[in-house]
């Protein structure tokens, strides 16, 4: 998968989480903007973890947006 549909699966799981009540939509545009900021490495990042659950992904999202931050 490239960095960009890697990307567009990052945003569109994002709003899915949204949707399911799972995360409100301030932190979901954080987490979107995380993503448009920084696709190079967050496609590298996130790759593997698609697959994973929406619980897995948003725990993973968290801990990247916590380095980033520092």
């Amino acid at each position: 998968m490239d960095k960009l549909s890697i990307s567009s699966e990052l945003l569109l799981r994002i709003d899915s989480m949204v949707l399911t009540g799972m995360i409100d939509t301030g932190e979901a545009s954080d987490l979107r903007s995380l993503i448009m900021d920084s696709k190079v490495s967050v496609a590298d990042n996130f790759s593997e973890i698609l697959n994973g659950s929406d619980a897995e992904l948003l725990a993973e999202l968290q801990q990247f947006s916590g380095k980033k931050k520092k």
